[in-house]
């Protein structure tokens, strides 16, 4: 009886552990991974990310000063056609996200590369756990210099739109935010078909009393393959 209590309080101890990691990183993705290119028509390019983020305290609610919460993200990507990709990516904060890139300058092999893109993604466990809701809508614009076939650097100006309502007294709420969000994010990369990222990114918001940003840096992969649906 007594191992059975406490095996239901180290499940409950988890489960909070768990919603509380979610309430405290529920946000946009500002990590991106990509580079100018698009990957081609019927190509696959699957990506991961870790990130570390530096938060005011104003973000979450919280009495410390500020805190340096992690997230963690996977994307998979598929090329619809030689120069527009379509993709989908989850974080550790339970957002989903649905991409699109179109690649306007360049091409797979040229020095500069331009694409634009445009992200539309909301919460999935958050707003059962942690009754937080949150939905984004981001525009951005994928810029890299291809130094050889290896190495390469990225410079990616974005703005996000960021809408979070939180529903518990005990974490925090009600309230409602709502944020204008700009910066950017450049990274180094190294590989052809897997590449290695070393990114940061910092963003800030026009409505700086709801939401301040610190700097934050990215480690993250990327690998590119053909898709074979035959």
């Amino acid at each position: 009886m007594k191992s059975l209590l406490n095996l239901k309080l180290n499940n409950l101890r988890i489960l909070c552990l768990l919603s509380l990691l979610i309430s405290i990183s529920a946000c946009a993705n500002f990590d991106t991974t990509q580079t100018g290119r698009s990957i081609g028509k019927n190509n696959m390019s699957y990506s991961g990310s870790f990130n570390f983020r530096a938060f005011d305290k104003s973000d979450i609610s919280l009495d410390s000063d500020s805190i340096l919460p992690f997230s963690a993200q996977a994307r998979l990507y598929y090329g619809l056609n030689d120069n527009f990709d379509i993709g989908l990516s989850i974080n550790s904060s339970s957002l989903m996200t649905l991409h699109s890139k179109y690649q306007i300058i360049g091409s797979k092999n040229s020095f500069y590369a331009a694409s634009i893109g445009a992200d539309i993604g909301c919460a999935t466990l958050s707003t059962f756990l942690t009754k937080t809701s949150a939905y984004t809508g981001s525009f951005r614009i994928y810029n890299s210099f291809h130094l050889n076939d290896k190495f390469g650097v990225t410079f990616h100006p974005a703005y996000i739109y960021f809408a979070k309502s939180q529903n518990s007294n005990k974490l925090g709420g009600p309230y409602d935010r709502y944020a204008n969000i700009y910066g950017l994010s450049s990274a180094v990369f190294y590989g052809k078909s897997f590449k290695v990222f070393l990114e940061t990114s910092y963003f800030g918001s026009f409505n700086n009393d709801v939401i301040k940003l610190r700097p934050s840096l990215s480690i993250g992969f990327s690998y590119d393959f053909e898709y074979n649906n035959r």
